[in-house]
């Protein structure tokens, strides 16, 4: 039992030293305010751990340990997951509020509502409208990837958006993208860059989105 559960707490610390020398290597700027989450909340994984440690659980040689301490991996991955959304669509607001940039940014609640005033049907609603203040002339989402299964889920969403932007006119539609999900070109950043006709943009060259349309255009009307 000893040696079990010194197998159980060392593949706890093995997931949770992957999971933070993950992010060491990503993007300082990215990853500030996820960290400092992970440091508030980083008592989980112990807890977890030692709960694991203390289980006389009746697994097969070469059980996935996962199963006891998977849990607290994963309600730590969602909340990160959502915090880094925030963060780029933070980031993407205060530009545009900046240089006086019209938009309208979808909000929890309004996923269904926000792009009516514009005949935007698409649901949910992209996470930015640019507009003019009548006509919807740019449709912006921002995606978080920590992997790359994840990356190629969401890139979806990007065809999807495509297709209402053709409907709309060709207005373009614009990717703001973070995380090392999309390392995974062929069937995950691949077709975003497709789909967004090469408008793709990440937290170290965003400002460039100002020097493309139809922000360009729109800089300073707001």
């Amino acid at each position: 039992m000893a040696r079990s559960g010194e197998r159980k707490r060392s593949g706890c610390k093995a997931g949770r030293d992957l999971i933070l020398s993950g992010l060491e290597a990503a993007d300082e700027t990215i990853f500030r305010d996820l960290s400092r989450l992970l440091q508030a909340e980083g008592e989980i994984f112990e807890q977890f751990a030692e709960r694991a440690a203390r289980k006389a659980a009746p697994r097969r040689r070469g059980g996935l340990y996962q199963r006891f301490y998977g849990g607290a991996f994963r309600q730590l991955q969602d909340a990160g997951g959502s915090r880094k959304g925030d963060i780029l669509e933070e980031a993407t607001e205060l530009l545009f509020s900046e240089n006086g940039v019209p938009y309208v940014r979808t909000l929890p609640g309004t996923q269904a509502t926000a792009g009516e005033p514009f005949g935007i049907t698409v649901q949910p609603a992209p996470d930015f409208i640019l507009h003019d203040g009548t006509t919807a002339r740019g449709l912006l989402e921002c995606k978080s990837a920590g992997d790359g299964g994840t990356a190629r889920d969401k890139a979806g969403r990007f065809s999807n958006l495509r297709r209402e932007a053709q409907r709309l006119g060709g207005i373009p539609v614009i990717a703001v993208l973070e995380g090392l999900g999309w390392r995974r070109v062929n069937d995950a950043l691949g077709p975003v860059v497709r789909d967004c006709d090469g408008r793709v943009f990440t937290m170290s060259n965003l400002s460039d989105l100002l020097e493309v349309e139809p922000v360009a255009g729109l800089r300073g009307t707001a």
